[in-house]
């Protein structure tokens, strides 16, 4: 994850399950990495376990545990596979959407609160899937992009707070790159919840927008 796309990223650690067994010979665990690459497993275990996602590392054609409900860059022919992607966040939205929302969402929606920092916000058929804060409209259009390549919908949308007077660059820059998707300003009035949901004020905001109708 580059630095100028976000400062803060949440939505995994609440996902974390207890586990038995000593480290290192633990198998109970519901997402296997399989892989040889000795580099690839340095980058991305420590990643997605640092954000709530413990992994299991098999090398191909190891016997796969009876817990596992995600292959990590498993074979193709294996419905539990999941495609690895170049960006560590990506692939773990897509174990997370693989272990939680299994079926292809009729409606996905971005939400964001403009700003010096931004809140950027992702729903999957009005359930949050991951939030994180951004600092340039240029993060905002990149990490959206990127986020889209590990879900699968029927329909696109996006709602972009009307706060600032970037809202609307906001949107025809989504749009340039995305012509599909349905783009919309929606009123970020009273946008602060009155229970924080996400630990910042950013992307509680991004949340409420997303949800709201234009």
């Amino acid at each position: 994850m580059t630095a100028k796309w976000c400062r803060r990223l949440h939505g995994a650690s609440r996902y974390r399950r207890a586990l038995t067994g000593h480290r290192g010979e633990r198998i109970n665990r519901a997402v296997a990495l399989v892989t040889q690459d000795f580099r690839l497993y340095h980058e991305l275990v420590p990643y997605l376990q640092e954000r709530g996602l413990d992994v299991v590392v098999l090398r191909p054609n190891e016997p796969i545990p009876e817990s596992v409900r995600v292959l990590l860059g498993g074979p193709p022919e294996d419905a539990r596979s999941v495609r690895l992607h170049k960006d560590s966040e990506v692939t773990m939205l897509a174990v997370l959407v693989a272990l939680f929302h299994p079926l292809p969402f009729k409606r996905a929606t971005f939400g964001v609160d403009p700003g010096q920092i931004s809140g950027l916000a992702l729903l999957g058929d009005g359930q949050p899937l991951m939030w994180a804060e951004c600092l340039s409209a240029a993060a905002i259009v990149e990490r959206i992009v990127a986020w889209r390549q590990a879900v699968s919908a029927e329909s696109w949308h996006l709602h972009v707070g009307d706060g600032t007077p970037e809202s609307m660059g906001l949107l025809s820059a989504v749009k340039k790159i995305w012509p599909e998707i349905s783009a919309s300003l929606v009123h970020e009035q009273a946008t602060t919840p009155i229970s924080p949901q996400t630990m910042s004020r950013h992307t509680d905001a991004a949340l409420i927008i997303a949800h709201r109708n234009p």
